[in-house]
């Protein structure tokens, strides 16, 4: 049987990028969300913190927006997440499960993205970089998050003078 710091060693150890893709999971990861790599590739290491937390605790927590961007887009490489990932890395199934929105389901996963801060600091004995882990009163809804093909439009930051953001 793996002991958790070897089973955290494993899962931290997992590359989500195909050594021969010419475009790779990481570059698609930054490109799609404009953000530097440096970034990027922070947001991927906080995803296997955050995966290894469900494995850990078998509890049901919630990710940052940045931790979900790199979640969705793991979800896509289906071999990668399922087979390589669940299948053979944490061993165990772990479902994407969105909100179904409403005041009740917002309050349960603003709830578990709390318990998920919190069991971050126990687990990991830090507090986690809020750049990528806002704190639970400022954590952004995926609401105003939006695909647009920025080769056909320009993205202009609303003024603060237009109203609320």
């Amino acid at each position: 049987m793996i002991n958790e710091t070897e089973f955290y060693n494993t899962v931290m150890q997992f590359d989500l990028d195909d050594p021969d893709a010419t475009h790779n999971f990481t570059q698609r990861l930054a490109k799609e969300n404009n953000w530097p790599i440096a970034y990027t590739l922070r947001a991927v290491f906080e995803y296997k913190r955050f995966m290894f937390l469900i494995c850990h605790t078998h509890q049901q927590l919630s990710p940052s927006e940045a931790v979900d961007q790199v979640w969705h887009l793991h979800l896509l490489y289906t071999k990668s997440y399922w087979e390589d990932f669940c299948g053979t890395v944490l061993k165990c199934t772990i479902h994407h499960i969105p909100s179904q929105g409403g005041k009740q389901e917002n309050a349960k996963h603003k709830t578990m993205y709390k318990n998920t801060l919190d069991i971050y600091r126990q687990v990991f004995s830090q507090s986690p970089p809020e750049d990528i882990w806002p704190p639970a009163n400022g954590r952004r809804q995926p609401a105003e998050y939006r695909w647009i093909d920025r080769k056909q439009f320009f993205i202009i930051p609303r003024p603060n003078w237009w109203g609320k953001k």
